[in-house]
């Protein structure tokens, strides 16, 4: 599908998206843009949504993480075990 539309750059260098434009890219208020420049032309497409767990990014330990010993320690006081399996 090819949608054609245009729009103009007001003195606030915005631009309004046209009813067909935003359809077509199925973007609503607050959604982000991308713009690709390339030798044959622009292309505007819907930014990448954060997913539910971006939240967590780098929270945690980074490197090795804890050995398979550790864990298990970690894994016994969490549930309140005493004894080791």
């Amino acid at each position: 599908m090819i949608v054609r539309s245009k729009a103009t750059l007001t003195s606030k260098q915005q631009l309004t998206l046209p009813a067909a434009v935003r359809a077509a890219l199925n973007v609503t208020a607050g959604d982000a843009l991308m713009f690709e420049i390339g030798p044959d032309g622009v292309r505007v497409l819907p930014a990448p949504r954060p997913n539910r767990f971006s939240a967590f990014a780098g929270r945690y330990r980074i490197g090795a993480g804890r050995s398979q010993k550790e864990t298990n320690a970690w894994l016994r006081e969490l549930r309140g075990h005493e004894s080791k399996r």
